[in-house]
């Protein structure tokens, strides 16, 4: 019976590889070959959502490598393929701007949208990447507020199709047309691709070496350990780079670079949340970590339910969320510690 399973386990990862890997090319066709392109993209992952003044849409998805573009009736235009990691943009009088921050190198890249043609493209140094990509980020919405109107994209069970617009209290729904549909996103057949094959070399491995193995687990093996202390010493390193100030509440440390969280806000111009409705300990206690409390991330009216992000890291004895009270409020703060310095505070109970 061993013999048997030992024959078919790795038939049945060749298999499986060969079968991903024609799923695989095929969803190349979604993937634009230029830096603007007529090819549009299944939209399963949006990052960010801005609106001109002629009610186009601009789309950022997959972490915003990619920017579709459709018109105010859903008509599908563009799509900007000028990052290579992250990346964020403003529409501003015709124009995009687009920061690109990651993989290839750091850049800011201006489209003429009436040409549809780049007019402006400069290499930003690494000293300056941090602040303009702060300056330039909306941080991550899947709405967005203009001249009174809100624009929120939704999704149907598979991908975003549409858009919400919500003016005076009035509903109206923009569907995205001619919206391409493949069941597994491009990204998630690469992953198990390149799992199945490690999987088979594995497999190859442990039979080849079996004894070996064996061997190497009966003695100390510290690379776990290794791996733990340069994790370690990379997070130490990523923070002597920031301007840490310390603010204590409750059993909680924060150390905040609040500069650079207040630049987060600048950007901001759309005020959702009434401050003088706010527990003024709250109010005040934002204020110190760089935090403008009426122009948060993303704010559920139906639960309550607020989301802040600022710079730093906080370390706490109990880890419990910190309750304040006041004005007849009650209000609930949960630390939400992210890496590379980013921490994310959810706020329930905000009126």
């Amino acid at each position: 019976m061993m013999k048997k399973l030992h024959f078919l386990i790795p038939v049945m990862i060749i298999l499986l590889i060969v079968g991903n890997m024609v799923l695989l090319v095929r969803n190349l066709k979604y993937l634009p070959d230029e830096e603007i392109s007529k090819n549009q993209l299944p939209l399963y992952n949006v990052e960010e959502l801005v609106v001109d003044d002629k009610g186009n849409y601009y789309i950022g998805n997959s972490f915003n490598e990619y920017i579709q573009i459709f018109d105010a009736q859903g008509n599908y235009k563009n799509t900007l393929n000028l990052s290579g990691g992250s990346s964020s943009f403003t529409v501003h009088k015709n124009k995009i701007t687009v920061f690109s921050y990651g993989q290839r190198q750091n850049e800011k890249n201006t489209v003429d949208l009436e040409t549809m043609k780049i007019i402006e493209s400069k290499e930003i140094s690494d000293s300056q990447s941090e602040n303009e990509f702060v300056a330039y980020s909306q941080m991550q919405e899947r709405f967005y507020k203009l001249n009174g109107t809100t624009y929120k994209i939704e999704r149907n069970p598979i991908l975003y199709n549409k858009i919400q617009i919500i003016k005076n209290g009035k509903n109206e729904t923009v569907i995205l047309k001619n919206m391409p549909i493949f069941p597994i996103p491009f990204f998630v057949h690469l992953g198990i691709f390149v799992l199945l094959f490690w999987a088979l070399a594995l497999y190859t491995y442990i039979v080849l070496h079996l004894d070996k193995i064996k061997k190497k687990i009966s003695g100390k093996n510290l690379s776990s350990l290794n791996f733990i202390l340069d994790k370690k010493i990379i997070r130490e390193e990523n923070k002597e780079s920031l301007n840490f100030t310390k603010v204590n509440k409750h059993d909680w440390n924060f150390n905040i670079d609040i500069e650079k969280t207040k630049l987060l806000y600048s950007n901001r111009c759309d005020t959702i949340i009434d401050s003088t409705k706010q527990i003024p300990e709250l109010v005040e206690f934002f204020d110190k970590l760089g935090i403008d409390i009426q122009k948060p991330d993303e704010y559920d009216s139906d639960f309550s339910d607020v989301v802040y992000t600022c710079i730093g890291f906080a370390e706490s004895e109990t880890g419990y969320e910190i309750d304040i009270y006041g004005n007849n409020q009650f209000v609930s703060v949960v630390i939400m510690q992210n890496d590379n310095n980013i921490l994310k505070l959810e706020v329930f109970g905000m009126n």
